[in-house]
């Protein structure tokens, strides 16, 4: 009971030096501020918007701009395209390097359910070594494949 009451008595301290530092009590809602208000109607003593400005007012005694024929910009160059086969990401071909990470995600989850079959705790570094060096080679013999047909194609246009 005294433990309650002590409780009691330190919120409501809480409560009472919260409203005195911040003037607000938690029954009212925060006064809104008038500058920030966005009213649709303007206020009736904003001042009018000048008519002139600087630029206007001077301009016949703004020298005269010459165009430099370099400085126009020149037919746009337009990016070669590049053969999605002669990506690399990290020294690999793209496709190959998608058979490396998909190996490895495969890998942890060969370690899963091997961990949840066998009782003995082992590497986890292992089924994903493995897996990515089999994802290596299937995805290189694919890529040379690919490489091949496309050296094929464009030796049979030219």
């Amino acid at each position: 009971m005294f433990k309650q009451d002590n409780e009691e008595k330190n919120s409501n301290d809480l409560l009472t030096d919260l409203t005195e530092r911040t003037g607000l009590t938690f029954d009212e809602e925060p006064a809104r501020d008038e500058r920030f208000d966005l009213g649709d109607a303007a206020p009736a003593d904003a001042p009018e918007a000048p008519t002139e400005t600087a630029l206007t007012a001077h301009a016949d005694t703004l020298p005269e701009t010459q165009e430099e024929p370099d400085a126009l910009p020149a037919e746009e160059e337009e990016e070669p395209e590049i053969d999605p086969l002669d990506v690399r990401v990290f020294g690999l071909p793209r496709l190959q390097f998608w058979g490396v990470t998909m190996g490895i995600g495969v890998g942890y989850i060969v370690h899963g359910f091997l961990g949840m079959v066998i009782t003995k705790p082992f590497s986890v570094w292992w089924p994903a070594i493995a897996c990515a060096a089999i994802g290596y080679f299937i995805t290189g013999r694919m890529h040379k494949q690919r490489v091949a047909a496309r050296d094929a194609e464009n030796q049979k246009n030219s």
